[in-house]
Parts: C-alpha cells; sequence; structure tokens
C-alpha cells in the first residue's frame, strides 16, 4: 500500500498533462511561419514540443508536489492537497514549477520534435526497415537522452518540494550546487535507471499516440474537404 501511495492522481493527471502538452506545441506550431510550404528546422520541430511540454508543467507541478507529501507523510489524497493549500498557498502548490517546465519541455521536445527528425533520417538510410522497428530504434535512445539531459533538475525539484517551509530551498542554483559540492555529480543522478527506463518506454508509446492522432485529424481533414467539393 505504501508503493502505492499517489499512484491514483499520477494515472488521473496524465491525461491532462497530456493534453496541455500536444495543446500548447499544436498551438505554437500554428504560428511557424509557410510550415506547409517547406521543411521544417530542426529548431522549429522541437520548439513548439518545448512550449506544449512546459505547459503541461502546470499541472504536473501541484500534482507531483502532492503525491511527494502523501508519500513521504502518508494519509489520504484529498487532505493531503487541503492541507498543503491551506499553509502554503498557491506559491507553496506550485513550488518547483520552473525546473518541472523545463525538465518536460525537454521530454516533449524530443520526441515530438527529435524522434520524428531522427526516423526520417533512419528512413533514408535504411528504407526497407518497418516503422515499428524505426520507431522503436529511435524512441529509446531519445527518451534515455532527454532523461540524462533533465535528471538533475527533476532531482532539485524534489528537494524544492520535499520542503515547502517559506524562505526553505527557493534557489535551485544553490540547491543543485550544495548538493554537487557535497556528494559530487551521483548524487544528482541517483534513480536515474529507473527513471530512463520509464522514459524511454513512455517516449515510445506518446510518439506511437502522436502519430495515430496526426493520422486520425488528417483523415478527417481529408473527408471534410472531399465532402466541401460535392
Amino acid at each position: 500500500r505504501y508503493n502505492e501511495r499517489g499512484g491514483l492522481l499520477n494515472v488521473a493527471a496524465t491525461a491532462p498533462v497530456n493534453a496541455c502538452q500536444f495543446a500548447g506545441a499544436a498551438g505554437f506550431k500554428w504560428l511557424v511561419p509557410n510550415k506547409d510550404e517547406r521543411e521544417l528546422t530542426l529548431l522549429e520541430r522541437l520548439a513548439p514540443g518545448f512550449v506544449g511540454g512546459a505547459a503541461g508543467a502546470l499541472v504536473a507541478t501541484p500534482t507531483e508536489l502532492v503525491i511527494l507529501h502523501q508519500q513521504k507523510y502518508g494519509g489520504e489524497l484529498r487532505p493531503t492537497a487541503i492541507n498543503i493549500w491551506r499553509r502554503f498557498g498557491f506559491s507553496g502548490l506550485f513550488k518547483g514549477t520552473v525546473l518541472t517546465a523545463g525538465r518536460d519541455g525537454v521530454f516533449t521536445a524530443f520526441y515530438m520534435g527529435l524522434l520524428p527528425w531522427g526516423k526520417e533520417q533512419l528512413r533514408e538510410r535504411f528504407p526497407g526497415w518497418s516503422n515499428l522497428v524505426l520507431t522503436t530504434v529511435v524512441a529509446v535512445p531519445t527518451g534515455i537522452a532527454s532523461c540524462v539531459l533533465t535528471h538533475p533538475l527533476d532531482t532539485v525539484k524534489t528537494r524544492m518540494q520535499g520542503n515547502l517551509t517559506p524562505g526553505a530551498f527557493t534557489s535551485p542554483w544553490r540547491i543543485g550546487k550544495e548538493m554537487f559540492q557535497r556528494d559530487g555529480l551521483r548524487t544528482l543522478y541517483r534513480g536515474v535507471i529507473p527513471r530512463g527506463s520509464r522514459m524511454a518506454f513512455a517516449t515510445f508509446i506518446l510518439y506511437l499516440f502522436q502519430e495515430r492522432q496526426e493520422e486520425f485529424f488528417a483523415r478527417i481533414q481529408s473527408e471534410l474537404q472531399m465532402a466541401g467539393t460535392q
């Protein structure tokens, strides 16, 4: 039961977090000039995903904070959230938002922008490979790379959210610097292996979902255009 604390909230928050990521990315991508008339640069592919991931932090931050305190102190989900709100208010509930935005921005940019770009490069070299094989070969290292880049952010964020006392743990830079000076780089990468495994799998699943979503809306758009010409 202890290992399952926060599981319900984590599952429930997945849909709105991903919805924010997809919506934010789609909205920002819409602003890219002449996107339908030319091949996008790698930066233009990455930027919408980063914006979408950062937008999802508005849901992910309070969710992860409540889960952390429920796991740390026990108790039920709703009373934990209410207690945090009453004692620390908005600033307490959203502590660590900037770090969450950076972490999720990189992750989303990688699976929405870097992964499809990598697949295109690989498909040119190995045209006989199936879509599933291409996705697997690119998704796994993409997820691992995003984990390696963002794990220090996640570690410092967790440290910040663990202490909501006003004035305590307010500077991410100072927290990270103190952790590094005390225990070295390894302290910023504790837990990187299980998180890296999870992110590799998540990158694979989310990209497959993104592909199906794009195919679905492309088919709907095509059918609407055909209906309009009849």
